[in-house]
């Protein structure tokens, strides 16, 4: 068994399939050979663009990122003690017909709290733009006279557990155009694969049944020899595909 650490800061560039495996590029001239590459690298892929980059759906305009009319906010503090809804166990919601917040526990003494609101899409883009400080002021501003634990816990979060995000999700792609070539050894999976919207509560739970799903698949490929690599990636995209259409 060879175990490889994680290495940070290599910024990836492109690739290029070759028949036998894949030369991926990196920042600074690095240069590595695998049998697989597997984009596992967010909503904003950098290995779909350079995938999808001249396929049929990039050239009608099919692949790209869908604004879904809204802008989240996230941070994470310290759980309010004495309030039974930050008890450690306890998940809530409130809204005003407008902008809605949820928070749950991330830690036994933590609370992670999530804010929504519609905006229109440059005034989204600007506003997290703005960075930390001004995303808890306007969380403040919405929800700041709100009931009982929910200004205390927005104004009790540090500036540097905050972030905010549009958000945008992407049609599932055909099998076919996914799967980009049926010698192709360059598969995706995760936000790269099927971002969507993180109110279906489902973005991190797919990403994991897409990585599970995967192995068993490369273990089918290396260890009984009943596939071969691209006939397996057919399969498990397939049915990461499907599954994620529902």
């Amino acid at each position: 068994t060879t175990t490889t650490a994680v290495e940070w800061n290599c910024q990836f560039l492109d690739y290029e399939e070759e028949e036998d495996g894949v030369v991926i590029r990196f920042e600074g001239g690095r240069v590595e050979r695998a049998s697989l590459l597997v984009g596992a690298d967010g909503i904003r892929s950098a290995v779909r663009r350079c995938k999808f980059a001249s396929s049929a759906a990039a050239e009608a305009g099919g692949d790209s990122l869908r604004y879904l009319g809204c802008i989240v906010i996230l941070g994470i503090t310290a759980r309010v003690t004495g309030c039974e809804l930050t008890d450690g166990r306890t998940v809530f919601q409130m809204a005003d017909g407008v902008t809605r917040l949820y928070a749950m526990p991330f830690t036994k003494e933590e609370t992670m709290w999530q804010l929504s609101f519609p905006l229109e899409e440059e005034d989204a883009k600007v506003l997290s733009g703005r960075g930390s400080e001004a995303l808890k002021k306007e969380a403040l501003r919405r929800c700041g006279d709100w009931s009982a634990p929910v200004p205390v816990i927005l104004d009790s979060t540090d500036v540097g557990r905050i972030t905010g995000y549009p958000v945008y999700d992407r049609d599932v792609l055909d099998d076919d155009i996914f799967r980009g070539g049926k010698d192709s050894r360059v598969t995706l999976i995760g936000d790269a694969a099927h971002p969507m919207s993180p109110f279906k509560g489902q973005g991190a739970n797919q990403a994991l049944l897409d990585g599970v799903s995967l192995a068993r698949g490369l273990n089918r490929v290396w260890r009984t020899k009943r596939q071969s690599l691209q006939e397996m990636l057919a399969i498990v995209e397939s049915d990461m595909l499907e599954r994620t259409r529902v």
